[in-house]
């Protein structure tokens, strides 16, 4: 099974990067490739780590270079025949996603936060873009339910 893990960055300090890194520890390797896609190439030991069993780390082109980005994640879902991909990091994301539904037939979309943003500005935007997200996305996952109101509302979800 291949699995394409979407995150900021893997920042040793940032919560979603560790708890990812804790379900990466004990998967069995033989069994599971799990690879990441990241935002910021933020130096990490997860690198090493990561690298070690054989996992690839691609790092996405800002999407303000919109052409390029798009490319990018055109060419890791061609490449990379995952059976997963699991978004964590809802917003940067869309580009990828919608992509997605035509190379990858599980499309997780997980919920970390009991906010959809940091500050009233991005509440708002987000509020825009939740909606095309869980379109595109075919399974949610909270991490409490708090999170899972936030961007799901009444939407099944997994906690």
């Amino acid at each position: 099974m291949k699995v394409l893990v979407l995150l900021h960055n893997l920042r040793v300090s940032a919560g979603v990067s560790s708890y990812i890194m804790n379900y990466f520890r004990i998967i069995d390797h033989d069994v599971i490739k799990m690879d990441f896609a990241v935002w910021k190439d933020i130096k990490s030991p997860y690198y090493d780590e990561i690298k070690e069993y054989g996992s690839n780390i691609f790092v996405l082109p800002s999407v303000k270079n919109m052409k390029q980005h798009i490319n990018k994640c055109r060419e890791i879902l061609e490449n990379g025949n995952y059976d997963i991909i699991h978004d964590n990091n809802v917003m940067i994301t869309y580009p990828m996603m919608f992509l997605s539904q035509k190379y990858v037939k599980n499309r997780i979309l997980h919920s970390h936060s009991a906010r959809i943003g940091e500050n009233s500005f991005k509440e708002k935007r987000n509020k825009i873009f939740v909606p095309l997200l869980r379109r595109v996305a075919n399974c949610y996952v909270a991490c409490s339910s708090n999170a899972g109101e936030a961007l799901f509302n009444n939407n099944n979800f997994l906690e």
